[in-house]
């Protein structure tokens, strides 16, 4: 079997990096899916994945994104469970281990604003065809 998934949903929130002692970059991040609706027209519940990306990924994520950000991520699905120290439950906690995470957009590079002058049309001189 094959675990490998690609899902496109936006950032619920901006993503947080850490770097190793290696130097090597880590974002972290979650995005909600949207799940689209039922034959009866309603709408699905949306899902929400955390994800980890790392490397050159990772520092496009932090310097080109925020939250609500259109992203495409494919990885592979991983599932967390935990039992809170409270009340006994088990909790499961979905996260995408990404291989391949980018924005759905091209990042706006940032440039001086163009100086526009207005000149004045100047009249012309136009010959008389008939040489009044």
């Amino acid at each position: 079997m094959f675990n490998q998934v690609i899902f496109n949903g936006n950032l619920t929130d901006n993503v947080r990096t850490s770097t190793n002692q290696q130097g090597n970059l880590t974002a972290f991040g979650k995005i909600g899916v949207y799940n689209g609706k039922n034959q009866d027209g309603t709408q699905r519940d949306s899902m929400f994945f955390d994800i980890v990306v790392f490397g050159k990924d990772a520092e496009i994520l932090r310097d080109n994104t925020q939250k609500g950000t259109p992203l495409v991520v494919i990885g592979r699905l991983e599932e967390d469970k935990s039992v809170s120290q409270t009340n006994g439950q088990t909790y499961i906690n979905k996260r995408i281990v990404c291989t391949s995470a980018r924005p759905l957009f091209k990042p706006v590079t940032q440039q001086p604003p163009v100086q526009q002058v207005y000149t004045q049309p100047q009249p012309q001189q136009v010959a008389d065809p008939f040489g009044y």
